[in-house]
């Protein structure tokens, strides 16, 4: 009943909801924000930052629990197809849908990141059997990719290669291990399309 609240009452009501509606607004701006900062905009994967951060900590753990964990360098090999013959709308389209396909293959505690183009990094921790655990989810994303894409009525196909390195076997710090996937993934590139090579070497 308006004859209730006087008019200041009314204003300052009024005020009030204003206050709580730009908080609420700044609140959501603030989550945007956060997340852009962890996050890529296009897949939704950690970024960089956010998988340097896991990787740290994975390395920490596993050297004071003296466990081993799984790196894995991922490439599409006809990406750069799909963006010539099809336009780099239906290549975003196409990662988008493959970061979807990791997702639902993934473990909660597994990080992946796109480091950017057609490039992936996935972090696979606490593995009770790595060698043969990193080996089983390499042949399950070899067989989702594998896999036709159907993207605005174009049947797309992308071919993969991985490479894995094992903690501390191909390396005992990030930047290592990461080089050791990198160049077993050009390996596994070079043997042919569609499978993976393990690290065959240390670093020191």
């Amino acid at each position: 009943d308006p004859d209730l609240y006087s008019k200041n009452d009314i204003r300052l009501m009024e005020f009030v909801s204003q206050q709580i509606a730009t908080a609420i607004e700044r609140k959501k701006i603030e989550e945007k924000l956060k997340f852009l900062s962890l996050y890529g905009s296009l897949t939704r994967l950690p970024n960089r930052v956010l998988f340097y951060d896991r990787m740290r900590q994975e390395i920490a753990y596993a050297k004071r629990e003296q466990k081993k964990f799984a790196l894995m360098f991922l490439g599409l090999d006809d990406f750069k197809k799909v963006n010539d013959q099809f336009g780099h709308d239906i290549g975003d389209q196409l990662l988008e849908e493959v970061a979807k396909k990791f997702n639902k293959l993934l473990r909660e505690a597994d990080t992946i990141c796109r480091l950017g183009g057609d490039e992936f990094i996935i972090l696979l921790p606490r593995l009770k059997q790595p060698r043969e655990n990193a080996e089983d989810v390499a042949r399950k994303i070899l067989h989702s990719l594998g896999e036709p894409f159907l993207i605005k009525d174009n049947q797309i196909y992308v071919k993969t290669s991985i490479g894995i390195a094992l903690y501390p076997d191909d390396g005992k710090k990030e930047e290592d291990l990461i080089k050791s996937a990198d160049n077993a993934m050009y390996t596994a590139k070079k043997e042919g399309a569609n499978n993976f090579h393990w690290a065959g070497f240390k670093l020191t």
